[in-house]
C-alpha cells in the first residue's frame, strides 16, 4: 500500500539498535558483502557488480532524491525514501514525513550512500517490526509480569530502637524547654554567644571613634540569659508578625505590647538582631558564615532522635531576593528566588534528620566519590552517611536513575520513587505506553531486584510510573467518593511516605521568622535552622507525650506559647531586675501619689507641658508640692504633669 493512502497503518516506532539488526539480517539473506560495523568511522565496501545494481530510470530518480536527503541529514534511506535515524536514544519510524529526534553522529556517516542504496531492498513488514521490538525489549533486561516480588534481602535492624534517643535523658515528664535543650545544647548556645561577642568586639574596633548614638559606642557582652530572652522574643515575633521589628515596641493603642519592652529594650534588641548576630568566626567568609552552626545542629538532630524505616529526600527552599551567587530560580516553587537546601526527613513524623545547603560546585560532597558521579548519588551519599542500612528511601523523579538505584542497592538501602520515562535503562515501551483509566502494568528487571509499575489515574494526564526495590505485584483498595478504586501498592506507599519533607516545610512556614526580609543570605538560613530546631523539639515533645494514655498532640503554636513561658521563667531573675529599674528622683516625686496643690504666683511663666518655642503658653499657676514649683496650666496640664511618665520637658 502506498504511503498516504486511505488504509495507511499508523507509524510503528522501532529503536535504532533494532533497525540496525534488521538491516544486517536482510543483507546477509541477500548475500550482500556489505557489513555494518558498530565502530564509528568504519569503512564499508560494495562488491556487487554493475549488472546487479541496475534499475529502472524511475527508481534511479527515487534513489537520487533519497541520497541527497541522506547526505544533508546523515541518515540511511531505504528503497522508498524512508529514513532511519542516527544512533541515539530516539526512536525511528517506517513511514514518510517523520523526522528523527536524535542528532548524535551515526556510524554510517561519511559512507558513499549512492552505490549501496540501489542494492538495499528493505521490506519492513509486521513480522520484522515485532521481531525488532522483542529483540530490543530483551536487550533492555526488563520483562512484563503479572505476579512476582523483588528479592532484595536488606533488613532494617533498628525496628525497636527508633524514636527519642535514651542518651538525651528525656522521659514522659520532660518539659518543652528540656526537649529544646536536647537539641539546642549548651555547647551550641555557648558557640553562638561566643560568636556574637567576638564579632561585636571586632566590629566595634573597626568603627572607632563611634558617634554619639551609635550601637558601637557602649556594647555590652551577651549573656546566656539574655540570649534565651532574645530567642523567646524571636518565637513571639513569629507568632505575631508585624510590618517591622520596631513596631513591637510601639506605644500606639492598637499595637502596644508591654511584654517586649519589659523583656528587652528596643535598642538592645535591634543591635543584636540587625548588627551583632553571628554564628561563626569574626572573619568568616562565604559558606563558613553558617556551615559550622549547621553542622553542629545536624549532629544534635541525629543524636536526639533516630528515625523510622521510611525516609524521604527532597528540596527544602528558603525564599531570598537578595544578592547571592548561589541563589536559585524555579518558577514552580512557592518562592521563585530561593536558597536551595536538601533535607532528609522521617516520613512518619516529619523530623528533619539531616540537611545541607547547596553551594554549586563548592558544595561539600564526599571527597572519595567520583567527581563525574551523578548529582543524585552525591546528594544521597551526603544525607544518608549517618544512617544504618535497611532504610527505605522515597524520592521523586528528579533523583530516580539507574546508577542511583544500583548505588543504593550496593549500600543496602531500599528505594521507591517516580520515574522520568525519558531516562536510560528503563523499559523502552513505557515512553509510548497508553493505558486506560485505572489500568496498570508491571515490569521486572533481570535478577528480580527492581519492580516498575505503570498506572493511569482519572485525574492524571500521563501515566504514573514508579520503581521500587522492595515491592510486589499487588494492589491497594482506596475509597474515592462512591467508588472503590485499586492502584499499585508501591504507588500507594509512595503517596503515604513521600510527604516527610513536605510536612516539615509546612510546619516551618507557619510561624517562622525566616520569612522576614533580610539583605544577608546567611541570616535567612540561621532563622530557618532555628525554626527547624523548634519543630524538631516539638516532635520529640509530642512523641514523649504520646506514651501517656489519652494524651493528645500539642499544636505547634501552643507548643511555642509553652516554650516562651518556660524560657521567661528560666530567666526570671534577670527579667525582674530589668523591671525594677528605679526612676529618676524628679520623675518619682512628680508621679508620687500624694496630694498636689495649686498656687497662684504674681509673675507668669511658660507652661512646662504645653508651651513650645513656636507657640508659647504663659500661666501663673504652679504646683506647691513638686520640687521647683513648676508652672502648669490649671486644667489639663496640671493633670498630665502628675500622671504621665514619658513626658518631654
Amino acid at each position: 500500500m502506498e504511503p498516504g493512502g486511505s488504509g495507511e497503518r499508523p507509524p510503528t516506532r522501532v529503536s535504532s539498535l533494532a533497525v540496525r539488526q534488521m538491516i544486517q539480517k536482510l543483507w546477509d539473506e541477500n548475500d550482500s558483502d556489505c557489513i555494518l560495523s558498530d565502530d564509528e568511522g568504519s569503512d564499508y565496501s560494495n562488491s556487487r557488480s554493475s549488472s546487479e545494481s541496475g534499475s529502472s530510470s524511475e527508481n534511479e530518480s527515487v534513489f537520487e532524491e533519497s541520497s541527497a536527503r541522506s547526505k544533508s541529514k546523515g541518515a540511511l534511506p531505504s528503497q522508498h525514501g524512508k529514513k532511519f535515524p542516527r544512533k541515539g536514544r530516539a526512536c525511528a519510524t517506517v513511514q514518510n514525513n517523520t523526522r528523527p529526534r536524535s542528532r548524535s553522529r551515526s556510524p554510517l556517516d561519511g559512507v558513499d550512500q549512492d552505490e549501496h542504496n540501489q542494492n538495499l531492498d528493505l521490506d519492513l513488514d509486521e513480522e520484522h517490526v515485532n521481531t525488532a521490538l522483542e529483540a530490543d525489549h530483551v536487550s533492555s533486561g526488563w520483562a512484563e509480569i503479572e505476579e512476582g516480588a523483588t528479592e532484595n534481602a536488606f533488613r532494617f535492624v533498628r525496628i525497636n530502637n527508633t524514636g527519642v534517643s535514651p542518651d538525651v535523658g528525656l522521659n514522659e515528664q520532660s518539659s518543652a524547654l528540656e526537649c529544646l535543650f536536647a537539641i539546642l545544647t549548651g555547647e551550641i548556645i555557648t558557640f553562638i554567644i561566643d560568636s556574637i561577642n567576638t564579632y561585636a568586639v571586632a566590629l566595634c574596633q573597626r568603627n572607632r571613634p563611634a558617634r554619639r548614638y551609635s550601637v558601637f559606642l557602649d556594647f555590652q557582652p551577651v549573656t546566656r540569659n539574655e540570649f534565651l530572652r532574645f530567642l523567646a522574643m524571636l518565637l513571639a515575633m513569629g507568632l505575631n508578625p508585624r510590618r517591622s521589628v520596631r513596631s513591637f515596641w510601639s506605644n500606639k493603642p492598637h499595637e502596644h505590647t508591654p511584654w517586649f519592652a519589659r523583656t528587652m529594650p528596643r535598642k538592645r534588641f535591634e543591635a543584636l538582631y540587625h548588627t551583632f548576630l553571628h554564628a561563626a568566626g569574626a572573619n568568616a567568609e562565604e559558606q563558613e558564615k553558617i556551615e559550622p552552626f549547621l553542622n553542629k545542629l545536624t549532629q544534635a538532630f541525629q543524636a536526639a532522635f533516630y528515625p523510622s524505616k521510611e525516609l524521604s529526600i527532597d528540596e527544602m527552599v528558603i525564599g531570598f531576593h537578595g544578592r547571592w551567587k548561589y541563589k536559585q530560580f524555579n518558577a514552580s516553587k512557592p518562592s521563585k528566588y530561593h536558597i536551595k537546601t536538601f533535607g532528609l526527613c522521617d516520613s512518619k513524623t516529619g523530623y528533619v534528620v539531616n540537611l545541607f545547603t547547596y553551594y554549586g560546585a563548592n558544595t561539600g560532597y564526599h571527597p572519595d566519590l567520583d567527581p563525574k558521579a551523578a548529582q543524585a548519588i552525591k546528594v544521597f551519599e551526603k544525607l544518608l552517611r549517618p544512617l544504618e542500612k535497611g532504610h527505605h528511601i522515597y524520592a521523586d523523579r528528579f533523583y530516580t536513575s539507574m546508577p542511583l538505584l544500583r548505588y543504593l542497592a550496593d549500600k543496602g538501602f531500599h528505594y521507591t520513587g517516580t520515574v522520568d520515562v525519558r531516562r536510560k535503562d528503563f523499559p523502552p515501551e513505557i515512553k509510548t505506553l497508553k493505558l486506560d483509566y485505572l489500568q496498570m502494568k508491571w515490569y521486572m528487571m533481570e535478577g528480580n531486584w527492581l519492580l516498575l509499575s505503570a498506572f493511569r489515574d482519572k485525574k492524571a494526564k500521563k501515566n504514573v510510573v514508579a520503581v521500587t526495590t522492595e515491592g510486589e505485584v499487588s494492589t491497594t483498595a482506596k475509597q474515592r467518593r462512591r467508588e472503590v478504586i485499586h492502584k499499585p501498592s508501591c504507588i500507594d506507599h509512595y503517596n503515604q511516605c513521600m510527604n516527610g519533607c513536605d510536612r516539615a516545610d509546612q510546619q516551618i512556614q507557619y510561624y517562622g521568622l525566616q520569612k522576614r526580609k533580610s539583605y544577608k543570605w546567611w541570616k535567612k538560613i540561621f532563622h530557618f535552622l532555628i525554626e527547624i530546631t523548634i519543630v524538631n523539639s516539638s516532635i520529640i515533645f509530642n512523641h514523649l507525650q504520646s506514651a501517656q494514655q489519652n494524651q493528645k498532640k500539642i499544636p505547634l503554636a501552643c507548643y511555642k506559647d509553652l516554650l516562651i513561658q518556660q524560657l521567661m521563667d528560666a530567666t526570671a531573675e534577670d527579667t525582674q531586675r530589668t523591671r525594677e529599674v528605679p526612676l529618676p528622683v524628679a520623675v518619682a516625686q512628680r508621679l508620687a501619689p500624694e496630694t498636689h496643690f495649686q498656687e497662684t504666683m504674681q509673675v507668669d511663666r511658660n507652661c512646662r507641658v504645653c508651651s513650645t518655642p513656636q507657640k508659647r503658653k504663659r500661666t501663673r499657676t504652679v504646683c506647691s508640692v513638686c520640687p521647683g514649683k513648676p508652672y502648669l496650666c490649671k486644667k489639663d496640664c496640671f493633670r498630665i504633669w502628675h500622671t504621665r511618665q514619658n513626658l518631654r520637658i
